[in-house]
C-alpha cells in the first residue's frame, strides 16, 4: 500500500491471498483489513493439492472449491436448535460460527482461558508464526456471530445431560503422547510439548524421538537455540505426512543447520543416563549419546466425552483431532461441514 501510494508501484498482483479471501481488495478499499481471512502461506490446500492433482481448498476459507456443494452451504435452519460445541480449537470455532449463522442457539465451551486449541502450540516452531494470524482471524470472525462463548469451563457428560441440548458437537482435540514403557522414561526424558511451550530446557546434546511434523519442528527450534540435535525414527523417511511444499523446505533447513536425521531404527531399547539405546537399521545395538531425550511421536485423540454421550443426546457429532489427529485444514473443513449439517 505504501509503495502504491508513493507511486513506486502501479499495481500489486497476488494469488494465494485471493484464494483465502476473494474479497480482500474490497475489504481494503472499505478500510476493513481486520475482516480479511489471511493467507498464512501453509500451501496445504493449494500448492500441495496441485502437486497431487487434487481440487484446491483453503485452511482459512473452507468454502473454497466447495461453493456449489450443498454440504457447505450456510442456509437457514428449518428448526432452530440448542447446540453445544465442546472445544474452542479451529474445528469447534468453525462449527459454532456456521451453526449460529444458520439460526441455531449455539454455546461454545473451551476449558482453557482463550480460544485456539492446538493453534497456539502450532505457531511456536520457527517459520510458523503466521498461524497466529489464522487463530486471531478465527476468533474475530466467531465473535461477530451470536455464539455464547464460555471459556475456562471443562465440560462433563452430566453437565450436558442436565442442560438438554438438541445437538452436541464434540471437538475436544488430542493430547501429546507420552512414553509407553518404563524403559523409555527417565529424568532426562521430556515431551516435545514442554519444549515448544518453553516449560523445560534441554542439555546440549539432544535426541528427538519421532519423525513427523512435531519431532522435526521441535528439532529445528532446538538447533536454533544452539543445541546439537539428532532426530530418530523407525520409518524409512522423515516428515512423510507433511505436504510436499513445506516438507522439502523443512528437511532442507534441518540438514543445512546440522541436524542429524536417522531413519530405519529397528527398535528403541531404552533410555539410560548416557542417552538413547537403539538397534539401528543394520541390526547393531548402539547408544546415541544425549543429555536429553525429547519424545515427539505425535498425539492421541481425546474421545472420553464423546463416548460418554453416545446414545444420550438426540444429535451427536465429533470433529477434528478427537476423531484422529491431523492437520489444521482437516479440522476446519470438518467444522464447516458439521456446522452446516447440524
Amino acid at each position: 500500500e505504501k509503495a502504491i501510494a508513493e507511486g513506486r508501484l502501479d499495481f500489486w498482483e497476488m494469488s494465494r491471498p485471493l484464494l483465502a479471501d476473494p474479497y480482500l481488495p474490497k475489504k481494503i478499499a472499505e478500510g476493513k483489513p481486520e475482516e480479511i481471512a489471511p493467507c498464512i502461506g501453509c500451501s496445504q490446500g493449494c500448492m500441495d493439492r496441485i502437486f497431487s492433482d487434487e481440487e484446491i481448498c483453503c485452511l482459512v476459507n473452507p468454502s473454497l472449491g466447495r461453493e456449489a456443494d450443498p454440504a457447505y452451504q450456510i442456509t437457514p435452519a428449518k428448526k432452530p436448535k440448542k447446540v453445544f460445541v465442546i472445544g474452542g480449537g479451529p474445528a469447534g470455532m468453525e462449527a459454532a460460527k456456521r451453526a449460529a449463522k444458520r439460526g441455531h442457539r449455539v454455546t461454545l465451551f473451551e476449558k482453557e482461558s482463550e480460544l485456539g486449541g492446538q493453534l497456539f502450540i502450532a505457531a511456536l516452531p520457527p517459520y510458523k508464526h503466521e498461524i497466529n494470524d489464522a487463530r486471531e482471524y478465527f476468533v474475530r470472525d466467531l465473535k461477530k456471530t451470536p455464539v455464547e462463548i464460555r471459556t475456562g469451563v471443562e465440560v462433563t457428560a452430566k453437565m450436558i445431560e442436565a442442560e438438554k441440548p438438541d445437538a452436541v458437537v464434540v471437538a475436544t482435540g488430542a493430547v501429546h503422547l507420552a512414553p509407553a514403557t518404563k524403559e523409555m522414561s527417565g529424568d532426562n526424558v521430556v515431551s516435545a510439548e514442554d519444549i515448544l511451550w518453553g516449560r523445560k530446557e534441554t542439555g546440549q546434546e539432544v535426541v528427538v524421538i519421532g519423525g513427523e511434523r512435531v519431532a522435526c519442528e521441535t528439532a529445528e527450534l532446538l538447533v536454533d537455540k544452539g543445541k546439537h540435535v539428532t532426530v530418530v525414527r523407525q520409518g524409512p523417511k522423515m516428515a512423510t505426512r507433511v505436504g510436499p511444499v513445506q516438507r522439502g523446505r523443512l528437511l532442507t533447513r534441518l540438514r543445512e543447520k546440522g541436524v542429524t536425521l536417522m531413519t530405519g531404527v529397528q527398535k528403541f531399547e531404552g533410555v539410560t543416563k548416557e542417552g538413547l539405546k537403539i538397534i539401528d537399521k543394520e541390526g547393531e545395538t548402539r547408544t546415541l549419546k544425549a543429555d536429553t531425550i525429547v519424545f515427539g511421536v505425535g498425539m492421541k485423540p481425546v474421545k472420553t466425552l464423546a463416548r460418554e454421550l453416545e446414545g444420550k443426546i438426540p444429535e451427536l457429532y465429533t470433529i477434528g483431532d478427537c476423531i484422529r489427529p491431523r492437520e489444521i485444514i482437516e479440522a476446519v473443513e470438518e467444522g464447516a461441514r458439521v456446522g452446516c449439517e447440524v
